[in-house]
Parts: structure tokens; sequence; C-alpha cells
């Protein structure tokens, strides 16, 4: 007895397309050389990425006077956080200096003398 098996056995005329419209969905095709170009960009960004991550670009544009004291061994974020609060509570109060400095230039009464401090001279009159 003869069994058909998916490999063997005759293969079938194939069909004809007799009115020329094409019956393959390419709604969802990606040639290949668009998919080249979509991993080469990819690449790109992740490298973009990566380099991103650092706080500098290169080797070149880093300042050779440039501390981070964050990448000390044995940093602790404690001592990060008091180092923020600290920088913080002094930009407060040199801002606060610098509106209380503000105000009182602009409250002071002027001299007689104006601004600069040059005494003014009395136009001669021409009459």
């Amino acid at each position: 007895m003869n069994y058909r098996k998916q490999y063997g056995g005759s293969l079938g005329t194939p069909e004809k397309n007799k009115t020329g419209e094409i019956l393959v969905e390419t709604a969802g095709y990606i040639s290949a050389k668009e998919r080249i170009t979509n991993i080469m960009l990819a690449g790109q960004r992740l490298e973009n990425y990566r380099k991103g991550r650092y706080d500098f670009e290169d080797e070149k544009s880093v300042d050779p006077d440039f501390i981070d004291p964050t990448r000390n061994p044995g940093f602790d974020m404690a001592d990060a956080s008091q180092m923020t609060y600290t920088v913080n509570s002094r930009l407060e109060a040199q801002k606060k200096a610098s509106d209380e400095a503000l105000k009182a230039s602009q409250n002071a009464p002027e001299s007689p003398e104006g601004a600069s401090g040059a005494k003014k001279v009395p136009e001669p009159d021409n009459a």
C-alpha cells in the first residue's frame, strides 16, 4: 500500500493568474535596503544614547581641573545630598542679598548731585 506523505508525491500545476492583478499582500513588506538603513540608524541612535550617559562626549573635551567627588570610591550618596543642600542654601542666601541690595538702591533717595555723584553745573544764561 502506498501512503501519501508531505514530501512525496507529484506537484500539481500552479494556478494561473488570469486577471493580472497582484494577489500577494505587500503592506507589511520592508525591502532589504530599507531594513539595512533602519538597522544602521538604530546603531547610530544607540551610540548617541550611550555617549549621552557620560559627562563629556569625548576625552578631548574633559577639563583637566574637573573633579567629580561622586566618582571616588567610598563616596556616600548621603554626602551628595548634604553637598546639594549646602550649595542650594548658599545660592538662596546670595539671591536674597542681591535682591535686598537692588531694593535698597531703588529706594535710596537721589542726591542733588545726581546718581553719578558729579555736581550739576548750572547752565549759563544766554539772554
